[in-house]
């Protein structure tokens, strides 16, 4: 039997309550969470073990920006979870995929394609605000999400592949993705 002032114990508190639904534990850091909510955003599933609000209302907004991204990429992943059911091809796909006799493809293990013409390259470190990519063979171009301003330098330019892109930028509320122009 609980007393009243059990129950009205914040869920923040040194009990051992969870901090969300499915969560228990300290949380990560901000910046992580939101770096996840963008690669999770692009996944076939979506799912808030933690809850944006949990940290501040940037972090919100920035899962926000998360949710337009997979919206942009919903009819997308719903056609390849068709294909997937009829076919068995993956939805999401290890760069070997696309190129099968690529060493880099190979062993290039933080990117991955959705399909076969859309590649993700998510930050998984903390604090970076750039990252190296990976583009196989194709011509290559940076999804630009219609909500932002355009940057015509980034996103208008055509990458041929093979290519490493050193030091790309990738801001917090974002994720680097590329559009496959001839696939």
């Amino acid at each position: 039997m609980t007393t009243e002032s059990e129950e009205s114990e914040p869920p923040n508190s040194s009990a051992a309550v969870p901090l969300s639904s499915l969560f228990y534990g300290s949380l990560p850091s901000r910046e992580l969470y939101v770096r996840w909510c963008f690669a999770n955003a692009l996944l076939p599933a979506m799912q808030f073990s933690i809850a944006p609000w949990q940290y501040d209302s940037e972090a919100v907004e920035a899962c926000r920006k998360a949710l337009q991204v997979r919206d942009a990429f919903l009819p997308l992943i719903e056609s390849l979870a068709v294909a997937a059911g009829l076919t068995g091809a993956p939805i999401v796909r290890p760069l070997w995929w696309h190129d099968p006799i690529d060493h880099s493809c190979m062993w290039v293990d933080d990117e991955f394609l959705l399909g076969n013409t859309t590649l993700v390259a998510p930050i998984l470190e903390a604090a970076a605000r750039s990252r190296s990519i990976y583009l196989p063979r194709g011509r290559w171009r940076a999804w630009r999400d219609p909500s932002r301003e355009r940057s015509e330098s980034r996103e208008d330019q055509v990458h041929v592949g093979p290519l490493w892109l050193i030091d790309h930028p990738v801001a917090l509320d974002e994720v680097a993705v590329f559009q496959l122009l001839d696939g």
